[in-house]
């Protein structure tokens, strides 16, 4: 674990990340997560083409998919306490579908 000093807010941040052919995704959805974080007084660091499928962009695999996470997370954690990821294709309620018992509806990508 980890320890505040007494009164210090958490730092927390939502990132996401996606390539050229997830952009038409991004644009819908990016507007409403960076909604969200104003919302809630959370940073929001989107990080276009760390995410990619193409296995010839790097060999090693070490950045192929959800890979790509271990990079990004080791750029924040140095300025955040708490970070969150989010899936480009997330779907994020708008305030009247949301009830008092929760801030976000999960969904599926199966479509």
């Amino acid at each position: 674990g980890f320890i505040l000093p007494i009164g210090e807010p958490l730092r927390i941040a939502l990132t996401t990340s996606w390539d050229a052919k997830y952009q038409a995704i991004a644009e819908l959805t990016t507007p409403y997560m960076h909604y969200y974080c104003l919302q809630h007084g959370y940073a929001f660091n989107p990080f276009k083409d760390k995410f990619h499928l193409d296995m010839a962009f790097d060999p090693s695999l070490l950045t192929f998919g959800d890979r790509c996470k271990i990079q990004i997370y080791k750029d924040l954690y140095k300025h955040f306490d708490v970070i969150a990821w989010m899936d480009i294709g997330i779907c994020i309620a708008l305030p009247s579908f949301i009830t008092a018992r929760s801030n976000a509806i999960p969904t599926c990508d199966s479509f």
